[in-house]
């Protein structure tokens, strides 16, 4: 594992590095080179990860939220210079596990299948996820816990929405 700010995240990686990010700015520095990693766990008190263009610059299999804010992938719509959603592919796993155990995870940013083909999105955590980007993901959505806001009729990805456990909404 590995602990730092998102710009301590080398661009490339085989998608094998866990990182921690700690950092509670409000915006942390946008990033506009590809990266591709395992996990990222945030711990901070809230932020938003801006991108520096629109492409796929984050491929990864999980991003757990254990901070005391939300944290937010992309930005929600405002005009602002250098400042774009962007794609997140869903890494070698073919499943991202979105864990938001004590703050939500938002994301204004797309999540799109990987080289892999198919990809599921699961949600296990007490929390809300918000997807407001146009999803192109194809493997279905699981819903194990928690709460799912979808911002857009784009926003489930195609495939099955599945619902577990009984006390997810």
């Amino acid at each position: 594992t590995t602990t730092g700010a998102w710009g301590g995240i080398a661009s490339g990686g085989d998608g094998t590095v866990n990182y921690d990010i700690s950092s509670s700015a409000a915006t942390l520095g946008t990033t506009g080179l590809n990266r591709n990693v395992n996990t990222i766990r945030y711990t901070g008190s809230g932020a938003r990860q801006p991108g520096n263009n629109g492409g796929d610059l984050l491929t990864i299999n999980g991003l757990m939220n254990v901070g005391t804010g939300a944290f937010t992938i992309g930005r929600n719509g405002a005009n602002i210079t250098n400042d774009f959603s962007f794609g997140v592919l869903i890494g070698a796993s073919n499943e991202l596990v979105l864990a938001p155990l004590t703050a939500d995870l938002v994301f204004y940013s797309f999540i799109k299948d990987g080289a892999g083909g198919a990809g599921t999105v699961t949600i296990a955590g007490n929390n809300t996820v918000t997807f407001g980007g146009a999803n192109t993901f194809t493997g279905g959505l699981h819903l194990n816990s928690g709460t799912l806001q979808l911002g857009n009729d784009n926003a489930q990805g195609t495939g099955p929405l599945q619902r577990r456990n009984g006390g997810c909404s």
